[in-house]
């Protein structure tokens, strides 16, 4: 009947699962929370590196000429295109973009065509006296953003690892299967109000407890009002409807899991959910790269290289539209998409 799956519910089953629910949410968030903390960590990291090459491009550029200012100016390409990258592209589409035409390939192409040139120009460097200042801080240069290109290919990879770690869906499905437990586990011990003197803690008897005792205040003050004349207890029974006790914290109960469902799942989200990755660093640092390349080309008289960045962005912004529109029109395709 059900006073024994009651009490069998009381005894057994119930502090267990309040344990496992609790264990399963907190561990869920945890994890999430440190993905995102690292993940931000790393593009922070990743933005560094891409500016000091800017910084080491941009001195660079200005001490020359000819081939070698077009070549140099080819070269704050491949960086622009990299902060395409992060504005517009997915993680999908940053994989593919890598097997297609890396960037950082690309970037480490034109520092040896630009070490070619000088090369052309000049013997090999040797250290001795009859060697150019100039030339000498050139190739010191080059040897430096050989070093930041490496940490910044390690910094990027650390990064899509990062990105692509997340929740086994088996975990959402088990919190969801709890938590429909621990609902059903409140509505079976609310159906029956007969409770041993010793009471197993569990989510549900507690709720029942509280309920129980909102009810007693409740009752108390319904009682107090009602030793007042006729008129004042009909005034305090027209503005305060019955306080079902038991139905405001199943209301509660239903509404803490299905916030913790809600914040889960929108963790797992690390870049589109109300609890994402804060993008004030981020955005700044890639506002100051794509500045500082635009007034470099500018000043270079390298216009031309500017207006070609600027339309594959326009094409790569475009294109991330298309993606959303098409997105979102498959969730509104789906009834059930949470």
């Amino acid at each position: 009947n059900v006073e024994d799956l009651s009490d069998s519910i009381i005894g057994e089953f119930s502090p267990v699962m309040d344990v496992l629910y609790a264990l399963l949410a907190s561990d869920t968030i945890v994890r999430l929370q440190t993905r995102q903390e690292r993940i931000q960590e790393a593009v922070n990291k990743e933005l560094c590196q891409i500016r000091l090459l800017v910084w080491y491009l941009m001195e660079i550029l200005e001490d020359s000429s000819g081939q070698k200012k077009l070549e140099i100016g080819n070269a704050l390409l491949p960086l622009w295109k990299y902060t395409d990258s992060l504005i517009f592209d997915g993680r999908k589409e940053e994989l593919v973009q890598i097997l297609n035409e890396d960037q950082i390939y690309v970037l480490s192409l034109q520092l040896t065509k630009i070490r070619k040139l000088r090369n052309s120009d000049q013997p090999r460097i040797e250290h001795t006296e009859n060697v150019s200042q100039d030339l000498w801080l050139l190739e010191h240069r080059l040897e430096e953003m050989n070093e930041i290109i490496n940490t910044l290919t390690y910094e990027r990879t650390n990064r899509l690892d990062k990105e692509g770690e997340c929740v086994s869906p088996a975990v959402f499905n088990i919190l969801d299967s709890v938590s429909i437990y621990l609902v059903l586990s409140y509505v079976l011990l609310s159906a029956s109000r007969e409770f041993e003197p010793t009471l197993a803690l569990s989510i549900s008897s507690v709720a029942l407890g509280l309920s129980d005792g909102l009810q007693a205040i409740a009752d108390s003050i319904g009682s107090y009002f009602h030793t007042l004349p006729q008129g004042g207890a009909h005034m305090f029974k027209m503005s305060l409807p019955h306080f079902n006790a038991e139905g405001a914290l199943f209301a509660v109960l239903c509404s803490l899991l299905i916030l913790v469902r809600n914040l889960t799942k929108d963790l797992d989200m690390p870049f589109n959910g109300y609890t994402s990755i804060r993008r004030t660093i981020s955005t700044t640092s890639i506002y100051a790269i794509r500045s500082n390349i635009e007034a470099a080309l500018t000043q270079a008289g390298l216009v031309s290289l500017l207006h070609k960045a600027k339309s594959q962005s326009e094409a790569k912004a475009e294109g991330m539209v298309e993606r959303r529109i098409q997105e979102s029109s498959r969730d509104s395709d789906c009834p059930f998409t949470l």
